[in-house]
């Protein structure tokens, strides 16, 4: 007897990308006739329950839910043998559902799907971030999946007790660990190809989400007079939304030195100097199995070019971009640090919208000078 199957989409405002996922998963289901689509709305304002409800599945109204929770609910609202949890923001290929039966059909397989994969006209961001990503190749065990493309079996769900509703991220790591530690085996197979329009289309787009949470510790040099009313040092976690850790040291009696490093599952990316102003930057990108590349910007003048941009904004009456808002922003971010610091605790941090971004359009570029000549002063250090 075929297993029945039900497909669980978590969704919240999306409507577009909802159709184009429901009519993939309504072309790999075919002639079977055991295959349900179930869409977990978390409180959508657009239309995205009048787009599935047209394409025939049943929707469950789940808002203010985390998704880890909108999962499990909507399990539990199923009879299926199998639960299928793909994303609103994903597409499923044809023979889909026809391969994660034939899987699912060993019976010590708990779950099974394949990594994620960037859209075939995605921007050289997405291809780059699928690079780093991997990619499934043919039928083996694996330690995990994402829970964007992935098919469980409801014993093994619920022998496990679900997703971790408490989780805000990782929580598809943490159930196929669970799934592992109870003996359960988990396969990748390349024939459950799922293609996700979700990465971010740009470096802003992937680099400019705000932290959502900061945890911090702070120090100092015990007699040193310099030090006595602010910290010598202070480091940093940011919570970023997308299942991202960043950590960052910032040190007043340190050694001059600034750089950047983003770490990827196959490879990362360096900036060493990163945030001098004064100076020439490079970049070295490193991804496995390839040759590394480095790439150096010259130095310029970046003061000038600020100055350049604030005149005209005066001169045309025009609000600056970088604006107060993007600024607000920042401070919201030292002020949950400050308050780690503090209370030894993680603190949220207060978001803000953004009604305006910087574009590349607005560069500015001014040719370095030399040190100008002093009036009236002399060099710092000198007596």
């Amino acid at each position: 007897m075929t297993p029945r199957v039900s497909f669980i989409v978590p969704v919240r405002n999306d409507a577009a990308r909802l159709g184009r996922c429901l009519q993939t998963i309504v072309a790999s289901r075919g002639t079977l006739g055991n295959v349900e689509i179930v869409v977990a709305d978390n409180g959508s304002t657009d239309d995205s329950a009048a787009v599935a409800t047209r394409s025939g599945a049943r929707v469950l109204r789940l808002p203010n839910l985390r998704v880890s929770e909108l999962r499990n609910q909507a399990a539990s609202a199923t009879t299926s043998d199998l639960f299928a949890f793909v994303d609103a923001d994903h597409e499923v290929a044809q023979p889909w559902i026809a391969a994660a039966l034939d899987v699912m059909s060993q019976d010590d397989v708990g779950a099974t799907g394949a990594i994620y994969e960037p859209p075939s006209t995605g921007t050289w961001v997405q291809r780059m971030y699928g690079l780093l990503r991997g990619r499934t190749i043919g039928h083996a065990e694996v330690s995990w999946l994402g829970s964007g493309n992935l098919i469980v079996r409801r014993e093994a769900f619920q022998q496990v007790g679900g997703f971790d509703a408490t989780l805000e991220a990782c929580e598809d790591v943490d159930l196929c660990q669970r799934l592992r530690a109870a003996g359960w085996r988990i396969i990748g197979d390349d024939r459950l190809r799922s293609v996700h329009l979700g990465d971010p289309p740009t470096l802003r787009a992937l680099f400019r989400a705000e932290p959502t949470e900061a945890f911090a510790m702070s120090a100092s040099l015990r007699g040193d007079r310099r030090f006595r009313e602010i910290d010598e040092q202070v480091t940093a976690m940011l919570r970023f939304p997308g299942d991202r850790i960043a950590q960052l040291t910032c040190s007043f009696g340190a050694h001059d030195h600034s750089a950047l490093v983003i770490v990827g599952e196959k490879g990362r990316i360096r900036m060493d100097p990163a945030y001098e102003y004064a100076s020439a930057l490079a970049v070295e990108t490193e991804i496995t199995g390839k040759k590394p590349q480095r790439k150096t910007f010259p130095k310029r003048d970046q003061i000038a070019a600020e100055l350049v941009a604030f005149a005209r904004c005066i001169r045309d009456g025009r609000d600056p971009e970088p604006s107060g808002e993007e600024g607000l922003a920042d401070l919201y971010v030292l002020e949950a640090i400050q308050r780690a610091t503090e209370t030894g605790r993680i603190e949220p941090i207060q978001r803000i919208s953004r009604r305006a971004r910087p574009t590349k359009a607005q560069s500015i570029r001014r040719k370095p000078h030399g040190m100008p000549d002093l009036v009236h002063a002399q060099p710092a250090g000198r007596e």
